[in-house]
């Protein structure tokens, strides 16, 4: 089962100059334009130079055939001359992890956090191909389901087993009065590709509740009162996966073979150079602490820089320990100035350009680098936190990355000479 994302508000209208900025390799750029006239005086492509610039770039095929399927895939026109701060996340974004590496450790902390309170988790292999994101959990029935954007359910998994149309029609049809409502705690919606292990752990113990074997094979300290169901299953999978991202034992392995779990791209660096030297102003906002963001950062962008460049200097201001979603809020969070290199804290009252900060806010951030609203493009890469709450709380335009894109424009590729004769019959 597969969930095709599309990227938000990213169709990149630039002049030809703006074209020389490099684009790291994992999201090398297909450019699309208007001719319509821009707001504010500034300048579009017209319809010529928009076909003169793509078939300079060779993306001029109607098949995905020549298209980079490390791209930049758009569903609305974002003028980048009026953009004046790009702000990024960091995992998953920045850092480009090996998914099925880091989830698959990820998989392996939770599932021990579990078996240390007694649940039978032997022989379980994490399945990466088993979920994905933008799936959706049913926790009442212990389903995992792809719904459209009407709401309707597509197709459904219960467990690891997939279900039948007419077993997805009766549970989830039009008769039914179920009704798929993400404000609802019933339905957990996979954001990101933070919860592939998640969705992965949650439904193979699914297939064990339903067997019976979750209870009879289970010892002390295991409570069969708090796991009969399968939202109390949910919840213990979720508390699980929770202790296994924030206590040290993962980020330590991970910042001790970084190479290990992150594909390096030197154009990365190269890209936010260029950003900087076209005039932006970039800022990194990341969840993750002080100590794991200076260490990746350190490995993954320093030796592509400048000689003595060091990588926070990229950014006009970086903070960690951000706690987005609420980030994005208008809720007053205390904000603290990075004091030492092992991440040492004090009090500060507001941020300052080229300043390292834990907490605050996103206004702090507009009000530092004199950017507001449709002046910020954010990118990053959870639905819900990076994308929905930035553009909602402060009208921030915002681009998503999606490494599960790359494999559709592949799959597509390959595809499209059988699809060629299909259509000639």
């Amino acid at each position: 089962m597969c969930a095709l994302l599309v990227l938000q508000q990213l169709a990149i209208l630039l002049r030809p100059s703006v074209l020389q900025t490099p684009v790291p390799r994992h999201r090398a750029a297909a450019f699309l334009a208007s001719g319509e006239p821009a707001a504010n005086g500034a300048t579009m492509l017209s319809n010529a130079e928009t076909s003169a610039m793509l078939s300079e770039l060779q993306l001029t095929a109607d098949a995905p055939l020549s298209v980079p399927p490390r791209g930049v895939f758009c569903t609305r026109s974002l003028d980048l001359t009026k953009i004046k701060c790009i702000g990024y996340d960091m995992d998953y974004t920045l850092i480009d992890y090996k998914m099925e590496v880091w989830e698959a450790r990820a998989y392996h902390y939770s599932k021990e956090e579990l078996r240390a309170k007694g649940f039978p988790v032997s022989g379980l292999k994490f399945k990466p191909e088993l979920v994905c994101r933008g799936l959706i959990i049913d926790t009442e029935r212990g389903n995992l389901l792809k719904v459209d954007r009407f709401g309707y359910v597509r197709r459904a998994m219960h467990g690891t087993r997939m279900l039948s149309r007419a077993e997805t029609y009766e549970e989830y049809g039009r008769s039914s009065t179920v009704d798929v409502d993400l404000r609802s705690d019933r339905w957990s919606f996979l954001n990101t590709l933070f919860s592939v292990s998640e969705g992965c752990l949650y439904m193979q113990l699914v297939d064990r509740l339903d067997s019976g074997a979750l209870i009879a094979d289970s010892v002390p300290p295991f409570d069969p009162g708090r796991c009969s169901s399968y939202s109390q299953l949910f919840r213990a999978v979720q508390r699980a996966l929770f202790r296994a991202h924030v206590q040290s034992t993962l980020k330590s392995e991970v910042m001790q073979h970084i190479e290990r779990f992150v594909n390096f791209d030197p154009e990365a660096s190269q890209a936010l150079l260029e950003q900087r030297r076209a005039g932006k102003k970039l800022a990194l906002i990341t969840n993750s602490d002080w100590v794991y963001t200076r260490t990746l950062m350190e490995v993954a962008f320093e030796p592509f820089l400048p000689g003595g460049m060091r990588w926070w200097q990229l950014f006009d201001v970086v903070v960690v320990s951000a706690c987005k979603p609420d980030f994005f809020t208008e809720t007053r969070r205390p904000l603290y100035s990075v004091a030492t290199a092992d991440g040492m804290l004090r009090e500060a009252l507001r941020m300052e350009l080229g300043g390292q900060y834990a907490g605050g806010n996103a206004r702090m951030v507009e009000k530092v680098t004199r950017c507001r609203g449709e002046e910020f493009l954010y990118v990053g890469d959870h639905i819900f936190t990076d994308v929905n709450m930035a553009k909602r709380c402060l009208s921030w335009r915002t681009c998503m990355i999606l490494q599960e894109l790359e494999q559709e424009v592949v799959g597509l590729d390959q595809g499209r000479e059988e699809g060629q004769q299909l259509r000639a019959l």
